[in-house]
């Protein structure tokens, strides 16, 4: 590898600040150690309320890898005004006022102190977003995209607007294009579905699919296979670049108005006990670590910032990983004459189940930042944030007796009767008739208080002049419903009980037209 040259003077990213290289000194291979941390992360890093968020220390800085010391030649820090910066990460699972656009500075010391490099990054914290509906996504990779079920992990953050997933692999509804072993290089080749007689057509991709419209986006995470092998030349790295680039070149070319996600790749367990139970010492981890980390530095060079065109983003997914609880281990005996029982990673580049959902996680922040949201209109009824007092009683109208409004937590309490039949009325505060002819609405509420109901008694919603059975769990609930041409233009909430004595309450309740 490259060495340091006696007498020159080099330069660390963003912090100007100045070495210079004394005969004295041991030669330091440009491959990271010593004095060049070689910070490595995107420009723009996402978070989204309720979803966490990890940067991982030893996931930005070239592995120096020493299990839960990691990174060991290195003491890293974050600094923001949000969040947590703890030994090894940073971290943060956002609420709804932490909504915003914040600096994020990583510093890099010496274990003696010495500042090594610094970087600042843009951390844009999502509030909760809908997607419109009826999106196409897919999800493309190698064994990390077949065995991570990334689309599963996207409908659990997002199970309102879900998209529709395709791919050849995986079970619908959460097909992907997920295959073990593949490259770039694979990608491109004759034996690719994204090829047709050895040339990349995505038209005739979908045509397999059954997918007549366009994508509306793609995330794909590849490097790790192309990585797997002794030590990458500069050219041959780039030769992995340009074939990422005749990948997004043929979506760009079907879908001009997609999406496309290029993830940050991961790096791997960090200790070599996951290497021994794979592959023996039949592979050095160190060269495949050389080979990612110049990899991702390609990656940010060629695709950060929209380097690559307005509709190409390159995610942070591969920072956002445990390198040590997010891979699996096994119990073992020291030795043959030792036989006291350890743990030790079990596996070298593929994370246990919790290391994929925390993958996934850091895929789907991006990503709902960027593909289309569903647009509604102005909620018909309700104030979501409670932020006037007397909102909650502005946007219901009490029918019955039995249902009443707190005035201190502004909720709709029900508490049943013998033979109870009570009604809550949406107001637009006017008439009663809130709904519009040939619309379709979104009913969001919260159940947050229940007792324990029984069996004959029921939450309803009367619209289209008929009552409707809807959920009545504690927890949030979405109603999405058409209204008809002609009829009752009345909302009511109904709770049908022939029991007494018990409560239930409906908080954050709001109906909006989704256009």
């Amino acid at each position: 590898p490259e060495q340091l040259q006696v007498g020159d003077t080099y330069y660390a990213t963003d912090t100007k600040k100045k070495y210079t290289y004394d005969e004295n000194e041991s030669p330091l291979p440009i491959g990271g150690g010593g004095g060049n941390p070689r910070l490595n992360l995107p420009s723009q890093i996402f978070a989204s309320q309720g979803v966490e968020l990890n940067v991982y220390f030893d996931s930005i800085v070239f592995p120096s890898d020493k299990g839960l010391n990691s990174p060991a030649n290195y003491k890293v820090e974050a600094i923001c005004s949000i969040g947590k910066s703890d030994e090894k990460r940073f971290y943060i699972n956002p609420i709804l006022s932490d909504v915003g656009v914040y600096t994020l500075t990583f510093n890099v010391y010496s274990l003696s102190g010495e500042l090594l490099e610094s970087k600042r990054v843009n951390l844009n914290v999502l509030g909760v977003k809908d997607l419109k509906s009826g999106l196409n996504a897919l999800f493309l990779g190698d064994s990390l995209t077949l065995l991570g079920d990334f689309p599963q992990n996207f409908r659990e953050n997002e199970p309102v607007n879900t998209p529709v997933f395709w791919g050849t692999k995986g079970t619908s509804p959460n097909n992907h294009e997920g295959n073990s072993g593949w490259s770039t290089t694979t990608f491109i080749s004759e034996s690719s579905p994204l090829t047709n007689n050895g040339v990349l057509d995505i038209a005739n991709y979908r045509s397999v699919l059954g997918l007549t419209s366009k994508f509306d986006f793609v995330s794909f995470m590849l490097g790790v296979n192309d990585c797997f092998t002794n030590e990458l030349s500069d050219t041959e790295i780039n030769q992995i670049i340009n074939n990422y680039k005749l990948i997004l070149d043929g979506f760009i070319i079907d879908s001009p108005d997609a999406k496309i996600f290029v993830q940050l790749p991961t790096i791997d367990s960090n200790t070599s006990d996951g290497w021994a139970f794979n592959y023996g010492a039949d592979s050095s981890k160190i060269e495949y670590q050389k080979n990612i980390w110049n990899l991702r530095e390609k990656m940010i060079t060629n695709f950060d910032l929209e380097a690559y065109g307005e509709n190409v983003f390159l995610s942070c997914a591969g920072i956002t990983v445990d390198r040590y609880y997010g891979y699996s281990f096994t119990t073992q005996t020291v030795s043959n004459r030792i036989t006291t029982q350890i743990e030790r990673h079990s596996n070298a580049v593929h994370p246990s189940n919790e290391g994929f959902s925390q993958l996934g996680d850091g895929m789907f922040s991006m990503i709902l930042s960027k593909i289309d949201q569903q647009e509604y209109g102005n909620e018909v009824f309700l104030d979501t944030d409670f932020s006037e007092p007397a909102s909650m009683a502005n946007g219901w109208t009490t029918g019955d007796d039995g249902v009443s409004i707190d005035t201190v937590s502004q909720e709709l309490k029900f508490v049943e009767t013998l033979g109870s039949n009570m009604r809550a009325y949406a107001t637009n505060g006017v008439d009663f008739n809130v709904l519009e002819y040939n619309k379709n609405y979104q009913l969001r509420y919260t159940i947050s208080e229940q007792e324990t109901l029984p069996p004959d008694s029921f939450l309803r919603a009367y619209y289209n002049g008929s009552v409707n059975t809807i959920t009545s769990g504690l927890g949030s609930h979405v109603l999405e419903f058409s209204t008809a041409s002609s009829g009752s233009r009345i909302f009511q909430f109904i709770f049908l009980s022939n029991t007494e004595g018990r409560t239930l309450s409906i908080s954050n309740a709001s109906l909006r037209e989704i256009l």
